[in-house]
């Protein structure tokens, strides 16, 4: 199984060969031929590959749910024999739970519980990055940690947006993009959005009018005003945002806010909107793997009847 993360790794990897060329035309070229010319073995040997956990289509969801939960692993493959029928995804079994809260009623009443009520979010070291970190430094830090994403911050370490390591596709799916790994984040996130917004014929290496901003961000309508009056933001510069929650939050919503995203984290923050707690999908699946939930469809559907290929 070959993960982001491994995808990640093969980069900064790569970077390293081809790092000495320094940003410019020749080093742009020289990624374009090494890209090319590496096959998938060279990707799983460049970095810690992610386990390959597998299931037969017969197994319960409440497997599944131990191996994306209690076990931490982002997907597992389905078996039919000796052949793949499916992969559950994390991202799966979130919209597959979010579904269920709808039609059951224990489902529901469970996710009412606030995230303080299963001790998720809770305050601890959240690993961030300020905007004017470079983009390769930055994609070294979530392969160092391997972790999938992390916190944009300020210069007053308020966030501002997330650095998710599926951003490194910019730069794969368009090898000739391999020098945004010098840009800042702040000129990486806005060269990510200037494309998804088909503006791609604008690059983004110079700096924008504007830096990044708090008040440009808040995903919460009742969200904490930073402490420093907000800097003025150029409205037509989009980048990705980072999703903060409280901890009196029900965990349903949260769940059901995730699965809508299309996002694997929310962040806690404090007044000054400083990143002090994460919730991750894997945190959510995880707390009906504890024994506090007995819902028995989890154990007696299948993987093949609830997971259609």
């Amino acid at each position: 199984m070959i993960d982001i993360l491994d995808i990640v790794a093969f980069v900064i990897e790569m970077n390293k060969t081809v790092g000495k060329w320094g940003p410019g035309f020749e080093a742009v070229l020289e990624t374009i031929v090494q890209f090319s010319e590496h096959v998938v073995a060279d990707v799983i040997k460049s970095g810690p590959s992610i386990a390959f956990q597998c299931l037969p289509s017969t197994a319960s969801v409440y497997d599944c749910l131990t191996l994306l939960g209690k076990d931490r692993f982002h997907r597992v493959v389905i078996l039919d024999g000796a052949e793949m029928s499916n992969i559950v995804t994390q991202s799966a079994m979130a919209r597959y739970l979010d579904n269920l809260s709808n039609t059951s009623e224990v489902v529901r009443t469970y996710l009412k519980n606030s995230l303080n009520d299963f001790h998720l979010g809770k305050i601890q070291r959240v690993i961030s990055l300020n905007t004017t970190a470079k983009a390769v430094d930055a994609f070294n830090v979530i392969q160092r940690n391997r972790v999938t994403g992390v916190p944009v911050v300020d210069s007053n370490g308020a966030i501002v947006g997330n650095l998710s390591a599926r951003d490194i596709r910019s730069l794969v799916g368009s090898p000739d993009k391999f020098d945004r790994l010098f840009d800042t984040l702040s000129e990486f996130l806005e060269g990510i959005q200037e494309d998804r917004l088909g503006n791609s014929h604008v690059h983004a290496h110079s700096a924008p009018t504007s830096p990044l901003s708090s008040g440009a961000f808040a995903s919460r309508p009742n969200a904490p005003a930073p402490s420093a009056a907000p800097e003025v933001v150029n409205a037509s510069w989009r980048v990705p945002t980072a999703f903060t929650v409280d901890w009196d939050d029900s965990t349903g919503s949260v769940l059901h806010q995730l699965v809508e995203k299309n996002i694997h984290r929310a962040y806690i923050v404090d007044e000054a909107r400083r990143p002090v707690g994460v919730v991750t999908l894997t945190d959510i699946i995880r707390v009906f793997t504890e024994g506090k939930h007995e819902n028995p469809s989890l154990h007696r559907g299948s993987l093949h009847a609830e997971f259609k290929a």
